[in-house]
């Protein structure tokens, strides 16, 4: 009856009582109500911001060893030859991969290290030519790539495998440009991360001169890189595993010698 009497009270306005306590009046009972209203918002803030807290934001180095950097431009009258493409490798020097992997359209991110430098197509003239003429190496010693976006996320299996669009800055012969590389990519329990994808454009934007080969006729001014690009969590077993010393016996000089194998 006496919680019947104070909600009419309070919804009709009615005048209290004089000689009632403080503890009863509709004043106090406002109050009070509002401020266990804002106590209650200030806690569901709190849970909320905890939750976002707690997303499982990882940092994977690159592993130089198990990344792979695969460049194919098409050579002067390609149609007439059997290798229609001229095909190099590059060595990944380092990078990083940080994101969590339940949001990564929001919070991929992707940094790569390449040395020019390792350019190996298997002929040694055509290297030459390549690294002198147009990657211009004593001028321009490394290839960056970092990532500002990540779109057209499409996660087959969440945390484990899905398709992206990786977009960012690569600066090749000191000139940057913005690219956009279609991915795949993996994440083991373990949390090696895996990515194969493969990108075509045009070098000569980049400043690069297109490469004479054959009777002075230039190769194609676009490039198609192909890549695999490795990531795994700094310290773990398979980092571990990476670097083995094994001990041989170096019969020509009558010594052994250590080698550490990568």
């Amino acid at each position: 009856m006496l919680r019947w009497r104070l909600r009419m009270s309070l919804a009709s306005g009615v005048r209290w009582p004089v000689g009632l306590p403080k503890l009863m009046t509709p004043q106090f009972l406002r109050e009070r109500f509002l401020s266990y209203s804002t106590a209650t918002l200030l806690c569901l803030g709190v849970m909320l911001a905890g939750g976002a807290a707690r997303a499982e934001t990882i940092h994977l180095e690159i592993d130089p060893q198990r990344s792979q950097i695969v460049a194919s431009v098409a050579e002067p009258l390609s149609r007439m030859r059997d290798n229609a493409a001229a095909e190099g490798k590059f060595q990944v020097l380092s990078g990083a991969v940080d994101g969590d992997p339940a949001r990564p359209a929001e919070t991929g991110h992707v940094k790569l290290l390449i040395d020019p430098t390792t350019y190996d197509s298997g002929s040694r003239r055509r290297d030459n030519n390549v690294l002198r003429d147009s990657l211009e190496t004593a001028r321009y010693g490394s290839i960056t790539f970092e990532s500002t976006r990540v779109e057209d996320v499409d996660v087959q299996a969440a945390g484990v495998i899905g398709k992206a669009t990786i977009v960012g800055n690569l600066t090749l012969h000191g000139t940057t440009r913005e690219i956009k590389a279609p991915v795949t990519v993996s994440l083991d329990p373990e949390g090696l991360l895996t990515s194969d994808g493969e990108v075509t454009f045009n070098y000569t934007d980049f400043g690069v001169k297109a490469p004479r080969l054959l009777f002075a006729l230039p190769a194609s001014d676009q490039v198609t890189v192909k890549f695999r690009v490795v990531a795994r969590k700094p310290g773990s077993a398979a980092q571990s595993r990476a670097t083995i010393t094994h001990t041989i016996a170096a019969v020509a000089v009558g010594m052994a010698r250590p080698i550490v194998v990568r």
